[in-house]
């Protein structure tokens, strides 16, 4: 034992004496690890594995230690506060912390494990200028390459990459500016922004840059400095006149207080290199100064107290503008000055024009033609020489003076006028002399152009489109129409009127202001829209007019109560012969409705008559069907009344009554109950048996209750074979939808007045016999096999009071039943098929003596009838199976030998006789399936 533990101390001793360094970046949270320290000194691989708990680990403290990590007895390192490099350390110098750790066997004091952590700096400090924004000012007398200081960034990172900095200038294209940066003995940047060119503040006074900085450090980080360059001014610009010659004309007897003229100069430049002062110049005679007086700071020119003007004609004078700045800078005008004689005088003009003016206002007509004569011109000049030459000009392009001598005028058109364009038009008239300097008079007049119809009546649009309800009362409005004609007076009076082509009037009429209303109340379901022509003239001559096309749609309303088409009569009969076999579906009800859209969309609904919930009515195909198997004691006579209803506002409905007459077969499931058997099956015995054994049970005596027994016994035999039988055929027929192996015997009575014909196992591969394998129909393209196992269930009908039946054979076998919507077909409005199946109308049943056979492949329903028997007969087809849900429907065929014959049914409803006519609807919308 002894000699373990100092094998174990020698190890120590021998691999402690080497230091352990880690890394951590900054910015870890509390807890981080930093390293394992047991595991990095590997100090336990050499150590029994009994002996592991007795190594301990232990920090020890420093004077002035920031506790930054700690040190578990496992020796794991943590850390023990966030990380922060540049608190805890320099810039660019090595971020560490030493930490002395303390190794123990037990009690016994082993070694000391000096840790080096170095805290790797994170580039988590953007560099950072001293104020956001700085503002230098350059002169414009500072040359090329003139440089200007600026503040440089800091980091406040330690790592060297991460404190990097590196400087970019934003600047516009036109800039004249640069940025040197240059590095100082510390590491540091010293920022100057220099101009690459000579700057005139005239041209940009101040110039907005943008100094980046951005460090090395990954990612990078960047901060912007703001820097506004102001150009300080300089006198560089000399004042500028706006003319350097003024030439002015003034009356010898000009009022000395009122200013000849007032000179105007710009200077660029700013402050007092900007501010002008007006000097007569040394050019200026002395006698021409004694004359005049010229305002300092305003340039006014005006004239002496003690001038005298009749001397001379003109006088020259020479202004300088001088500026305020040192040294100053100047520049001069000259000033003419004319002085007129009071003798000379200004032309006078007389003008007559050739229209006499109406209110005083000159006109002229609108369709006056270019060239025609407007006035007479005359202009007199008591003035001699060139003082009385005068010549006159006029300033509208629609006009032309043309000089006839004498300083004689004619005034004409020069161009077309339009008085919808311009309906006043001014005109200046000038007439100047040639004096020195020269007079002029100017006369102005205006001329009103009076209206000619030649503008047509402007309709807002070529198409009128309104919208009115039906059975709206009269006089209820349609609509305006939106006419402009911009003539004036009787040209601009419009009226409007109804252009119809068709011979019926049109339920319309319009006001002279464009008004269009209905003059009786309107039915939709007569006309749902008109077309019509609104005709707008003038009453101007020649009178204009114009047409446009109203097209006037009529809105329907619920205003119109379905009505039954099948039945369509009231009340109805039927007989209805019901097989245990047969599909639960009896007839169709059909009804229509002349409204269109939802206040068309029909459902039907059984409102009386079905106490016993016997019958069902599909909602939106009409179909009537049973609701469940039928029994013997279901048989019986049921009044029932159907409702149709439409989905308008309101809802509008209308009643209809079906007397059915419901018969059943002798193979009618009947309604067994249960008793126990040997072999733990339910064997379903009739009612009636139990209450009649059960009576003879109580009313014999004991004395044959032996022969009872073997009665009964024999019974129950009987029924299990019987019912297991009939359940096996049950399945068969009803469950299976597959074709019978074998010919389906069919048996046909025909009934024709007294006299009796019976067909017994009519098979149906005969009715086919006579037609061509894989015929097509032209309408749908179904494929017709050669042998075909449709079934027929006929469903006898009576009309009225007279009784007369008729007889529905109906294909059970293959047929898709189809979903309907009879409002829409019947009202003109078709739908989309719902649930997939082919159908077609079949064309009316005519008793003429031409006996018609067609066959059709997937049609719900069809008439048998004699042509020769025209009212009283009966046919009846027991049927072994009635399905109306398969797609793949085979033709149903009829052989022309035989009496019944199967016709087309027709799209419209007769309720004469013996006929039953019905017309297929289009299905249900797919948002009501």
């Amino acid at each position: 034992m002894l000699v373990q533990v100092s094998i174990v101390m020698f190890l120590l001793e021998t691999s402690f004496s080497a230091d352990i360094t880690y890394h951590i970046k900054e910015g870890q949270g509390p807890n981080t690890i930093v390293g394992d320290v047991a595991d990095d000194i590997h100090v336990l691989e050499n150590v029994i594995l009994h002996k592991y708990n007795h190594i301990t680990f232990s920090q020890l403290q420093k004077s002035g230690n920031l506790n930054l990590f700690n040190v578990t007895k496992t020796g794991k390192l943590y850390t023990a506060v966030i990380l922060d490099a540049e608190s805890l350390c320099k810039y660019n110098t090595e971020c560490h912390s030493m930490v002395d750790v303390a190794v123990r066997n037990k009690k016994s004091f082993i070694s000391i494990i000096e840790i080096k952590i170095i805290i790797s700096d994170v580039n988590d400090n953007s560099p950072e200028f001293m104020q956001d924004s700085i503002k230098l000012q350059f002169s414009e007398t500072d040359g090329k390459g003139t440089s200007k200081s600026i503040p440089n960034a800091f980091d406040r990172d330690v790592g060297f990459e991460n404190s990097k900095i590196s400087y970019q200038l934003l600047r516009s294209k036109d800039d004249p500016f640069i940025l040197a940066v240059s590095q100082k003995v510390d590491g540091s940047a010293e920022l100057e922004i220099t101009s690459t060119q000579m700057l005139d503040r005239e041209i940009k006074a101040t110039y907005n840059l943008q100094i980046i900085a951005q460090d090395a450090g990954t990612p990078p980080r960047q901060n912007t400095l703001n820097v506004q360059i102001t150009v300080e001014d300089e006198n560089d610009n000399q004042p500028v006149f706006e003319q350097n010659v003024y030439n002015v004309s003034i009356m010898s007897s000009h009022d000395q207080s009122m200013p000849i003229i007032t000179l105007t100069a710009n200077d660029r430049d700013v402050g007092e290199n900007g501010r002008i002062s007006y000097y007569f110049a040394s050019k200026t005679s002395e006698s021409t100064k004694s004359n005049f007086n010229l305002n300092k700071r305003t340039g006014e020119i005006s004239l002496n107290q003690d001038a005298s003007l009749k001397r001379k004609q003109v006088y020259n004078l020479y202004v300088k503008a001088e500026d305020g700045g040192t040294p100053p800078k100047s520049s001069t005008a000259a000033v003419i000055i004319n002085v007129i004689n009071q003798k000379n005088s200004a032309p006078t003009i007389d003008v007559n024009f050739f229209s006499e003016p109406i209110e005083g206002e000159i006109t002229i007509p609108e369709d006056i033609t270019v060239g025609s004569f407007i006035a007479y011109i005359k202009v007199t000049d008591e003035n001699k020489g060139e003082d009385g030459n005068v010549s006159c000009t006029i300033d509208n392009h629609l006009f032309q003076l043309h000089s006839l001598g004498n300083m004689k005028y004619k005034m004409v058109i020069q161009n077309p006028v339009d008085r919808e364009r311009e309906s006043k038009l001014n005109l200046t008239l000038i007439c100047q002399d040639k004096g020195t300097p020269p007079l002029k008079t100017i006369k102005r007049f205006s001329v009103l152009v009076t209206d000619f119809n030649d503008v047509h009546p402007q309709f807002s649009k070529d198409l009128f489109k309104f919208l009115i309800y039906e059975n709206e009362n009269p006089n209820f409005p349609v609509g305006f129409i939106i006419v402009t004609d911009p003539d004036l007076g009787p040209g601009g009076q419009l009226t409007y009127s109804i252009l119809n082509k068709s011979k019926e009037a049109l339920p319309f009429e319009i006001s002279n202001l464009g008004f269009i209303s209905a003059t009786e109340s309107l039915d939709r379901e007569k006309c749902s829209e008109y077309k019509f022509k609104v005709f707008v003239k003038d009453n101007g001559i020649p009178s204009l007019n114009n047409t446009a096309d109203v097209i006037v749609e009529v809105v329907d309303k619920n205003d119109n109560p379905p009505y039954f088409t099948f039945p369509n009569v009231n009340p109805f009969s039927l007989d209805v012969h019901y097989h245990s076999q047969n599909k639960q579906d009896i007839i169709v009800l059909e009804a229509s409705d002349r409204d269109i859209h939802m206040n068309a969309f029909l459902s039907y609904e059984i409102i009386g008559g079905n106490e016993r919930n016997l019958f069902k009515i599909n909602p939106y195909s009409g179909v009537l069907s049973f609701t469940r198997p039928i029994y013997q004691s279901d048989a019986g006579f049921y009044s029932l009344q159907f409702m149709a209803k439409d989905s308008g506002s309101p809802i509008l409905s209308t009643v209809t009554n079906l007397s059915l007459t419901l018969t059943t077969s002798n193979k009618t499931t009947t309604v067994l109950t249960p008793v126990h058997s040997m072999s733990a099956k339910k064997i379903h015995i009739n009612l009636m048996i139990v209450l009649l054994v059960a009576a003879v049970i109580f009313s014999i005596t004991l004395v044959v209750s032996l022969t009872i027994c073997i009665v009964r016994k024999n019974n129950s035999r009987n029924i299990h074979h019987n019912d297991g039988f009939y359940n096996d055929k049950y399945v068969d027929y009803v469950s299976r939808e597959i074709h019978p192996p074998y010919d389906m015997p069919v048996t046909m009575e025909t009934k024709y007045g007294k006299k009796t014909i019976s067909q017994a196992t009519l098979h149906k591969r005969q009715h086919h016999s006579g037609y061509i394998d894989k015929w097509k129909s032209p309408s749908v393209g179904l494929q017709l096999h050669d042998v075909s196992d449709e079934l027929y269930q006929v469903t006898e009908i009576s009309h009225g009071k007279d009784n007369k039946k008729g007889h529905l054979a109906t294909a059970t076998d293959h047929f898709s039943e189809m979903s309907t919507m009879s409002s829409f077909t019947d009202s003109g409005h078709g739908g989309s098929e719902a649930d997939t199946g082919y159908y077609e109308e079949l064309p009316c049943f005519r008793n003429d003596h031409n006996t018609r056979t067609s066959n059709h492949a997937d049609s719900r329903n069809f008439f048998l009838s004699n042509p020769h028997q025209p009212t009283n007969y009966n046919n009846t087809v027991d049927l072994k199976s009635f399905k109306i849900g398969n797609s793949n429907s085979s033709s149903i065929s009829s052989n022309p030998r035989q009496t019944t014959q199967i016709q087309k049914q027709p799209s419209t409803k007769s309720t004469g006789g013996n006929t039953f006519l019905s017309k297929p609807l289009p299905p249900i919308p797919n948002n009501y399936s």
